[in-house]
């Protein structure tokens, strides 16, 4: 299914499960007065942990048809998250760090839809081909090459959840910093 391997995969999920839990500890820690960024950080640290065992039933599944799984799955578990950060916030209020993560789990979720759609419904660099001829096609198999959208989804969502992280881990210091030195 992919260029990497199984095991590295793996290796890489849970390594951003375990940062993402150091990140929620040290904000625990340190920062307990701010729930707002404990709720983010308790959402994204419970969001990669499902996902990681997520990832391993994907594994488990037969090849041709860990498409059909991979990125609704994904996008069901970005929904569980804003649902769950939703009712967090609506307990202690919205700030900039609420924000800023509703805003990284909805581009996921649009990307995961759009990969969705692309590798199981209609392969969307070949629209012009079904308006012209109706039929349709779609990017299941790797073999047909990747393209544009492949590339776009995996840059974004890895610079999106690294933007997060690094937010989650000193993006309040450095606001008050930068609010308390420019006003």
């Amino acid at each position: 299914m992919s260029l990497i391997s199984t095991a590295f995969e793996w290796a890489i999920d849970q390594w951003a499960v375990t940062l993402t839990a150091l990140v929620f500890i040290y904000n625990w820690v340190f920062k307990p007065e701010n729930k707002q960024l404990l709720a983010c950080s308790l959402t994204v640290t419970l969001m990669y942990a499902l996902g990681h065992f997520l990832l391993a039933w994907i594994n488990e599944i037969p090849l041709p048809e860990q498409v059909t799984f991979r990125y609704s799955s994904r996008l069901l578990l970005y929904a569980l998250a804003v649902g769950f950060l939703a009712a967090c916030v609506y307990k202690i209020g919205p700030n900039t760090t609420t924000n800023i993560t509703f805003a990284s789990f909805i581009v996921a979720m649009v990307l995961q839809l759009l990969l969705h759609i692309d590798r199981n419904v209609l392969a969307l660099n070949a629209i012009s081909e079904y308006i012209a001829t109706g039929v349709v096609t779609t990017n299941l198999e790797v073999e047909t090459g990747y393209w544009a959208l492949w590339d776009w989804y995996t840059g974004i969502l890895n610079a999106s959840a690294a933007v997060l992280i690094i937010y989650l881990t000193i993006g309040e210091e450095l606001k008050e910093y930068l609010c308390s030195r420019f006003s």
